[in-house]
């Protein structure tokens, strides 16, 4: 006989009307040697933040279901889910977990998932009376038990035995017979997004799973289940959860919140549901999850191309799916997609026509494609709360809601195990504020646990400045992940903290940044290399930095896989984009990646920074104007007129003649330099045209050929020792100026107008001020900067 040793058994049960069976079975399992898992939770399965039930169920041998009348009739039980992801899993295997269904009496008709399995029946007669402790005997022998307590003596402590019949009850042809499911041509499909879905919510620092991992002697205890609400984004309605609010809105619903406060956690509760529920009903929609940062920006592809490269489904069937409304649209992230940016036709040395300008908006542009393909299916997305403001027009979705901050009894109910911490929150004001965001209170509550009592004290000091307490919470959250890391038996950590946060500081920074790289190849290890890595390279750089994303993975850091990986929260990426900033110098690869991050975070903290680099930069002999541009362009952005008005005014100025005396002698070097370097290439030209004209007219016997073809030669060699020359002096640093001017105000005046009326007219003022420059090249740029912002 098999011993029940080391063996897992997952006990499924509905709380409703199956708790009893549920605990005795437990209690039975483990006096027989069984290790059981079972989940007491009492909430909401769209407000299941975690991945517990299916890292459990991975790691079990047997699922043991108890089928009882709720399990049956009541759709969104957990224990439906639960049979679902067992059979997927079951399927990755080929052995494991081997379901087993106990029938209660009235626990008919069984879920259709497992109606083709051979039950045991908890029941006699045709009355079909309880008795459990029949279907206990059954269920030792399914599980390879021998049996070790006489028949009649399995007593419980919940509910009186039955009496036991003399015989075995009959078999129900009509519910023990095996009935093959039809096969699902989308069943592998839902099974990789149902594990994408897992494998994010696993990491996810909602519910910190791995930290109450038995495995660990010293974890912390799980966190309560984050408590959710939605308001109508008009009416002001209350829903319960998500699932409520999605179908009172037609199933076209617009899902809005703040930083931080779980719009991806929710949209992907919510997408667990829907594909656990479409694997039992292949009736229903087949849900698609999408990025809507992956959607290109440039390609701008439509609706069934898109959806057809990122989920791996052919063509032809996305398409039969939108057209007959079967595809359920799981769209995140809408604010990620960009801000509005600007198409211009280059003129010579980097000078903008500005006729050719054109505004995009690529937010406008993919809800403009979705609209115009998304027919009759159903669709959520998710978009910040001021992003959606600033889009500046609705999407045309039958409602929407916000996802509220978390009330006082919410508070109180999720840090009822840590009152220290509840009565600092109750108290401070700014804590108050900071734990109404689910993330925060989720890390803050993490961090506070390991806090020495001086730690707290200072936590507290900073709750009147919410941007450095936001930074003590995540530098705490990062910190103690990593002591909790190194206390794991046999899982050595290969990267330590400082390097840990210096790479990950890079690679927040090329992801702030989407647009500068064309690939996520390239972004993600020209990051994490410290230099640019081409494409034909990055499958070797892969493997190198494999090690890595899979440590940070580890520490609840970063989600996703190989070049997908991104950070588990635009928060957490924007700590480390600062952290990133912060080691960047004007020397540094990637230091123009920085500037453009510094856009993103938008606060004033940058500015000293972007200041340091501007005046590092302007005083050089040589000035980088595309770094200038960079810089400038992201003043304009964090309305900083005044800042952008002085270092303007400085570019102007010094272009006027004013260079110091080492600035011109090291220019004249270089022109001097550049002068011989033509005359030395000229000269080689000629001489080869000379030899092989001579050769031809040896040949031919024509000797009038030699003087004709060394004249063309040498004046082909002076024409290009004069260009050179022509082009040296031009690339002095007024034209290096003019650039400046044409990219900062020219090409991007629609954000100085609109920006505040100070800004518009402190830029106007200084450009009439130059209007008659010496130098005619940066005196025409300013003609056209002061026409562009008329």
């Amino acid at each position: 006989m098999q011993t029940a040793e080391r063996q897992v058994v997952f006990i499924s049960y509905a709380r409703e009307d199956g708790k009893a069976f549920a605990k005795r079975l437990q209690s039975e399992l483990e006096s027989a040697g069984f290790q059981t898992w079972m989940d007491e939770r009492n909430i909401d399965p769209y407000q299941d933040f975690s991945a517990e039930i299916e890292t459990a169920i991975r790691a079990a041998h047997f699922v043991v279901v108890c089928v009882t009348k709720d399990v049956s009739f009541r759709e969104n039980s957990f224990v439906r889910r639960e049979i679902v992801y067992s059979q997927l899993w079951q399927q990755v295997t080929g052995d494991r977990p081997k379901l087993i269904p106990l029938v209660f009496p009235d626990g008919f008709p069984p879920p259709i998932t497992i109606v083709h399995l051979t039950h045991i029946p908890c029941y006699t007669g045709k009355e079909r009376t309880l008795d459990f402790e029949f279907g206990l005997r059954e269920l030792r022998k399914r599980l390879g038990v021998e049996e070790t307590l006489p028949p009649h003596t399995v007593g419980t402590r919940h509910e009186p035995s039955a009496v036991l019949p003399e015989t075995a009850p009959p078999t129900l042809p009509e519910i023990t017979q095996p009935i093959s499911p039809a096969p699902d041509p989308y069943r592998d499909h839902l099974g990789r997004l149902y594990d994408s879905i897992v494998d994010y919510l696993g990491q996810t620092v909602f519910s910190l799973i791995t930290l109450s991992s038995t495995a660990t002697p010293d974890a912390v205890a799980s966190p309560n289940v984050l408590p959710m609400r939605f308001s109508d984004a008009n009416a002001g309605h209350i829903y319960g959860n998500i699932a409520e609010a999605f179908a009172a809105n037609g199933e076209s619903l617009l899902l809005l919140g703040d930083p931080g406060a779980g719009k991806t956690t929710t949209l992907l509760a919510f997408g667990r549901e829907m594909v656990a529920r479409r694997l039992e009903n292949p009736d229903l929609r087949v849900p698609v999850y999408l990025r809507i940062p992956e959607w290109s920006r440039e390609m701008q592809p439509g609706l069934d191309a898109w959806v057809a490269e990122k989920t791996a489904l052919p063509l032809d069937t996305v398409t039969e799916l939108r057209r007959a409304g079967r595809l359920l649209l799981l769209l995140d992230g809408l604010d990620e997609l960009g801000d509005s940016y600007e198409i211009t036709e280059r003129g010579a040395f980097g000078g903008v026509r500005a006729a050719a300008a054109e505004k995009i908006d690529p937010r406008l542009r993919f809800i403009e494609t979705l609209m115009r393909d998304l027919g009759a299916n159903a669709v959520m997305i998710t978009c910040r709360i001021k992003d959606y403001a600033e889009i500046g027009t609705k999407i045309p979705l039958k409602g929407a809601v916000t996802l509220r901050p978390l009330d006082d009894d919410q508070l109180a109910e999720y840090l009822r195990d840590q009152p220290d911490l509840l009565t600092a929150v109750r108290t401070d004001a700014g804590l108050r504020d900071m734990a109404g965001t689910p993330l925060l209170l989720s890390l803050l509550r993490f961090a506070y646990a390991g806090m020495s009592e001086a730690d707290r004290q200072q936590l507290r000091d900073l709750s009147h400045s919410p941007v450095e307490l936001r930074e003590k919470i995540f530098e705490s959250y990062v910190e103690h992940r990593f002591e909790h890391e190194q206390r794991r038996v046999n899982v050595p950590l290969q990267y330590d903290l400082e390097t840990s946060v210096r790479l990950l500081g890079r690679l927040a920074v090329y992801l702030a940044t989407p647009s500068l790289l064309p690939r996520v190849e390239t972004r993600v290890f020209s990051a994490l290399a410290g230099r640019y890595v081409s494409e034909k390279d990055a499958a070797a750089a892969l493997a190198d930095f494999n090690p890595f994303l899979e440590q940070m993975r580890r520490m609840h850091l970063l989600v996703g896989e190989g070049v997908n990986v991104r950070f588990i929260h635009l928060l957490l990426r924007d700590y480390f984009a600062y952290s990133g900033m912060k080691q960047t110098s004007v020397d540094d690869y990637g230091y123009y990646n920085a500037v453009s991050a510094a856009r993103l975070l938008n606060a004033a903290r940058v500015l000293p920074m972007l200041h340091g680099w501007l005046d590092t930069l302007l005083s050089r002999t040589q000035l980088k104007a595309y770094a200038v541009t960079a810089m400038l362009s992201t003043l304009m952005l964090m309305n900083e007129s005044a800042s952008f008005v002085r270092y303007l005014d400085r570019i102007l100025t010094d272009a006027d003649g004013k260079l110091r005396a080492q600035e011109i002698r090291e220019r004249r070097k270089v022109i001097l330099s550049n002068f011989r370097i033509a005359l030395l290439l000229g000269g080689f030209a000629i001489l080869p045209g000379f030899i092989v004209q001579n050769v031809i007219s040896a040949l031919q016997g024509n000797g009038e050929t030699i003087f004709a073809a060394w004249w063309v030669f040498a004046l082909s060699a002076i024409t290009m020792v004069a260009a050179y020359w022509r082009l040296s002096q031009r690339l002095l640093d007024p034209i290096a100026r003019v650039k400046i001017i044409n990219d900062s105000v020219t090409s991007q005046a629609y954000i100085i107008k609109r920006h505040s009326p100070v800004f518009r007219d402190a830029v106007t003022a200084l450009l009439h001020k130059h209007a008659n420059h010496a130098n005619p090249e940066i005196r025409r740029a300013v003609q056209a900067a002061l026409e562009k912002l008329k």
